[in-house]
């Protein structure tokens, strides 16, 4: 079972002008303390350092609980945050398919 919290913001909108879905999903993960915390980033193309900050939070939070925060239909770029981060090792993240992730990029061999 799963708590689905989905973002609508503008394609070109950095997540957290406004941080308040952060906000919300840490209260509804509160609320619902037996179900993981799953995120949809849906036309999110960009992610400050700020809201990387707040998503940590949150994974911790959820993490102690037993349970798990899911990123799901992130775009290529903030992918590519995550993972000069490294941050794609703490939070789980699911792209939707339209992009090779850049760990496959360089395990594919060379010609």
């Amino acid at each position: 079972m799963a708590l689905d919290i989905e973002i609508s913001k503008s394609p070109h909108q950095s997540v957290g002008r406004s941080d308040t879905w952060l906000e919300q999903a840490k209260q509804k993960a509160e609320q619902s303390p037996e179900i993981d915390v799953v995120i949809d980033l849906t036309g999110i193309e960009r992610i400050n350092s700020h809201e990387l900050n707040k998503l940590i939070r949150l994974q911790l939070h959820v993490k102690q609980c037993g349970r798990r925060l899911v990123l799901v239909n992130v775009q290529e770029t903030v992918f590519q945050v995550f993972t000069l981060t490294r941050l794609d090792r703490l939070i789980e993240l699911h792209h939707d398919g339209h992009f090779e992730p850049p760990a496959a990029k360089m395990l594919r061999p060379r010609r």
